[in-house]
């Protein structure tokens, strides 16, 4: 189930960004780093991979909803 889960949604984790991410180099639209909790990002490091790509889905969607003239 997880492997079809990871393969669902496929290209949009890069697990390189995901284990080494940058939090201070946030994009004005749709950026999902922006929808990441201050609890989560300070303990990013500590977090495994799965974690990681449930973070970045549950705030992915969020930022994709933005709506920017």
């Amino acid at each position: 189930m997880y492997e079809t889960f990871c393969n669902e949604i496929g290209d949009k984790i890069n697990r390189e960004n995901l284990i080494n991410e940058d939090f201070k180099n946030i994009g004005k639209t749709h950026d999902w780093r922006k929808y990441v909790n201050d609890v989560f990002k300070h303990n990013w490091k500590d977090l495994t991979l799965r974690e990681k790509q449930i973070v970045f889905i549950f705030c992915e969607q969020q930022a994709d909803m933005e709506d920017w003239d």
